[in-house]
């Protein structure tokens, strides 16, 4: 029987095309499942609370107010600079920051790969830690405008460059430390283990030179607070506020939170806590502490994206167990791994991906705001009642006061009176009101007032969101 002659692949057109598709196929399939989920979530998912105020104090930097006095708010100035200039090279479109959040993400993939990558591992391993990095970030909410998205970004630019050994990377990595600080305070804790690792790999001057980037980066801030003469009030509202009227939940609420938490990720997180087992060296027991420290302010309040901050070190160890377990392993066995790693992964990413796609809530949003503006003038203040400061960004207007929204960390009677006295003035004419459990808790007094006394003109079902005007 004749033998089935092979071709010749080396001259053959076909052949040349078949190992093109190899190389390029596991490629597209991870544009496909992974870039395509992350970029759908990202543009089109609806900005929430947090994001709607820091919006609208961007916003209003862009008008000529400043954050601190015109605005309450008790997160350092960071996330408002960032937005604002993001809102003013790009003609103050929420597209403009979306797309920056979804360069965000992609940063914080590129430096997870970066640091991979300068502790000595190979390609594979850097697209694995860049893939579990982007499905985490999916998981934990980066795709919303929240402090937590540019801090896990200059995080895991801090890590980058002090793994990369490269000459001022202990300067440089104590300044994206102090960055990410200026965006979020707890952040501050993360310089402990920081020091002592440039302190104990690099020497007692490395870890003072750490320090110094880190304290001048603030600096610089703090400087240009006083300067504009916000110096007193950013310290009360920052620091004394935030440290001292921080709404904590009840014991068994948090450890349940943690536990779910923990839940929406844990391959992730196993194999993060297995890494120092597998292999001892300083840089893991480093990434270990950063990982501890970092979920401290989850241990107080188990919010998805207070994770992100825990994110770069949590990733980045993961994918060195994953990288040890694979070269433990038979061919058939590591795609066993890869698959039971990150499938569930996948599997919870797409949650709020079709959530995103599905709902139209961020166009709702923008309609929303169109009203809005529609009933009112340009300069004409609005009130948003009690806890949904988007539709004042949406809008493109403001609050009579500095008050963009009321919780527990700025709550009084009094702001609810003062509220309605701008009613009855008719300083504000036009009100919106959210039926939620803030608004229950936090503006019963101005929604019962209104109600009463005002005529509702639009109601917007699937956002549970009443407009109302012509108050008497």
């Amino acid at each position: 029987m004749a033998k089935t002659r092979e071709p010749d692949c080396a001259n053959t057109y076909i052949c040349g095309e078949t190992v093109k598709l190899e190389r390029w196929l596991p490629l597209l399939l991870w544009g496909v499942l992974i870039l395509g989920p992350l970029v759908v979530v990202t543009l089109f998912f609806a900005v929430d609370r947090d994001g709607g105020a820091f919006l609208t104090i961007a916003n209003g930097i862009l008008d000529g107010k400043l954050p601190y006095r015109d605005f309450f708010d008790h997160k350092p100035p960071g996330i408002y600079i960032a937005f604002a200039l993001v809102l003013a090279l790009t003609k103050r479109s929420i597209w403009g920051i979306k797309v920056f959040l979804l360069l965000l993400s992609l940063g914080f993939g590129f430096f997870t790969n970066w640091s991979l990558q300068g502790l000595g591992f190979g390609k594979k391993t850097r697209w694995l830690g860049g893939t579990l990095g982007l499905l985490g970030w999916i998981i934990y909410q980066g795709y919303t405008p929240v402090t937590e998205t540019l801090v896990a970004c200059c995080l895991a630019a801090a890590l980058a460059v002090l793994f990369s050994q490269r000459k001022g990377s202990t300067f440089g990595a104590g300044f994206f430390l102090g960055l990410a600080t200026l965006t979020k305070q707890p952040v501050a804790l993360l310089v402990i283990p920081f020091v002592a690792y440039a302190s104990m790999v690099k020497g007692k001057r490395a870890g003072l030179i750490f320090l110094s980037a880190f304290v001048f980066s603030l600096g610089i801030a703090g400087a240009a607070l006083w300067i504009l003469g916000l110096g007193p009030s950013a310290w009360h509202q920052i620091v004394v506020v935030n440290f001292t009227n921080l709404p904590l939940g009840d014991i068994r609420e948090i450890v349940k939170g943690n536990f779910n938490q923990f839940f929406l990720a844990p391959t992730l997180w196993i194999l993060a806590v297995l890494t120092p087992i597998f292999h001892r060296r300083r840089e893991n027991y480093f990434l270990s502490a950063l990982l501890l420290f970092s979920w401290v302010p989850v241990f107080l309040r188990p919010i998805s994206h207070y994770i992100l901050v825990a994110l770069p070190a949590g990733v980045i160890l993961a994918a060195m167990s994953a990288h040890w377990l694979i070269q433990q392993m038979e061919l058939q066995g590591r795609y066993a791994l890869v698959c039971l790693v990150g499938f569930p992964l996948w599997l919870q990413g797409l949650f709020p991906t079709m959530a995103a796609f599905s709902h139209n809530v961020l166009f709702l949003q923008r309609q929303v705001g169109v009203e809005l503006q529609t009933l009112t003038r340009e300069n004409d203040p609005i009130l948003v009642i009690a806890a949904e400061p988007q539709y004042y960004f949406f809008s493109h207007r403001y609050p009579p006061g500095e008050d963009l929204y009321l919780l527990a960390i700025n709550y009084s009677s009094g702001k609810e009176s003062a509220m309605i006295a701008e009613i009855q003035k008719k300083t504000v004419r036009v009100i919106a009101v959210a039926e939620n459990q803030y608004t229950e808790k936090y503006g019963s007094l101005v929604r019962d007032y209104v109600e009463h006394r005002c005529k509702k003109y639009a109601y917007f079902p699937n956002l549970q969101l009443y407009i109302w005007n012509k108050c008497q």
